[in-house]
């Protein structure tokens, strides 16, 4: 079951590590563009997932 259940979250946490790389592009371009308000919030977004492949990995170290 634990077995399971690490696997599906490596998974969790490959997805969300994609996904932040495309938002970090994104950030990117917004700055390329002079868009650093809403560069800004894509920063803080990052950050909100960046703080969700934490827990994740938080979670399955305390298996």
């Amino acid at each position: 079951m634990n077995k399971e259940i690490v696997e599906k979250m490596r998974e969790l946490i490959e997805e969300m590590e994609s996904n932040i790389e495309k938002q970090e592009l994104l950030m990117t371009r917004y700055v390329q563009d002079g868009m650093l308000k809403e560069a800004a919030l894509q920063q803080s977004y990052i950050r909100g997932l960046r703080g969700g492949v934490n827990q994740v990995y938080f979670f399955i170290n305390n298996l």
